[in-house]
């Protein structure tokens, strides 16, 4: 069966929608912990509400650390409130461990969403579709050596419910490859963007290509910049003007300038320099970014010798990001330093300054070089 007539579970997980529905369940008059205990009800439904609603705002603004600290209140509320419903309990301990995972907090996350899954299985039996999305949310929490059995799961588990869940495990496998890289992060990664490329989704596609070339760059790994080319491509079929997609573009004019650089495809990458320069113009001037710096060689015999020292560098950047007219201003340490140092800025590459949208030179940069002997 396709994925188009399979069955889409959306359970009410990240988005609980009980606000409410407690008023309505304590209007019916079913006591409460908190009624038992002398508190009255109406005070504790409204800190309920109010610390829902201060976690969904959070989340909204992109606020992990606070939407974390409100979704634990928004549980320990609800379990004095919802005592006995281990549906709710169940939701508010998933929008926990789910919130935690979004702050990073990736062990804390681990502990409280492997809760929520018990409190899962024991109010919607043991292979319930509601637990597809915990399982999922377990992949992107898991140590790295649980996460293929947590994928596994939700896999099982989608496909006995006949449940269309392709898109939340792309995205769980883009997560995870991002986070554990070489080989394995590589797989994942293919088989996200795979994925992706089926549900036609903009943004996945220009994720994945990114990370995809991040591990191949890393490694030296077959075709990086091609991979930065489609996440360029890709990002500019989504919403290019959202901060995330705008900073995942930049990104990826950035590791394109190193790794054409690094190719000596100097000519090449002078169009990413631009591109980086004129993204992050304000108001019409923006300042002057390094984005390629090769580290100097060590002059063999100050090595030898245990020498250090330092050069102080002034040079120009051209329209196009490279470095013109470099000179010595001053510098410690001996002839061979200068030598060094000379030789390394000349292949530093720079976003050029944008005035009124245009590149501007820029002239009398300053870049002190260090020689240190790091031991050990």
């Amino acid at each position: 069966m396709t994925s188009s007539t399979k069955r889409r579970f959306l359970p009410r997980l990240a988005c609980l929608g009980i606000a409410a529905a407690t008023v309505a369940s304590f209007a019916a008059g079913e006591p409460s912990a908190g009624e038992r205990e002398g508190e009255p009800l109406a005070a504790r439904s409204h800190d309920f509400r109010a610390a829902y609603e201060a976690y969904l705002a959070a989340s909204s603004d992109g606020r992990h650390g606070e939407a974390a600290t409100h979704a634990e209140q928004v549980r320990r509320l609800g379990e004095t409130l919802f005592a006995g419903d281990g549906r709710r309990l169940a939701t508010l301990a998933y929008n926990h461990g789910h919130a935690l995972s979004k702050a990073s907090r990736y062990g804390d996350a681990y502990d409280v969403l492997k809760d929520a899954r018990k409190l899962m299985r024991d109010a919607h039996g043991e292979d319930a579709p509601e637990l597809a999305q915990v399982e999922i949310a377990l992949v992107t929490a898991a140590p790295l050596s649980a996460v293929r059995k947590h994928l596994r799961r939700a896999e099982r588990i989608a496909r006995l419910h006949d449940l269309d869940e392709s898109a939340s495990i792309a995205h769980a496998q883009l997560m995870v490859g991002m986070r554990i890289g070489g080989r394995q992060g590589l797989r994942l990664l293919e088989e996200a963007t795979t994925a992706f490329e089926g549900l036609d989704d903009a943004d996945g596609l220009a994720l994945g290509n990114y990370w995809l070339g991040k591990i191949r760059a890393k490694h030296g790994w077959g075709d990086a910049a091609g991979h930065f080319e489609a996440t360029l491509a890709h990002a500019r079929r989504g919403e290019a003007d959202r901060p995330a997609v705008r900073s995942l573009v930049l990104m990826a004019h950035r590791s394109l300038v190193t790794v054409l650089e690094e190719s000596g495809l100097r000519d090449e990458a002078t169009k990413h320099c631009l591109a980086i320069g004129r993204l992050t113009s304000s108001g019409g001037t923006s300042g002057l970014q390094a984005l390629y710096k090769q580290a100097p060689t060590y002059p063999a015999s100050a090595w030898r010798q245990r020498i250090e020292g330092w050069v102080q560098m002034e040079f120009d950047v051209d329209e196009s990001g490279f470095v013109r007219d470099a000179k010595v201003v001053e510098s410690d340490g001996g002839v061979g330093f200068e030598t060094a140092a000379l030789e390394a800025v000349r292949g530093f590459r720079y976003a050029p300054r944008f005035v009124d949208g245009e590149a501007v030179a820029s002239p009398g940069v300053r870049n002190l070089i260090k020689f240190e002997i790091k031991e050990g």
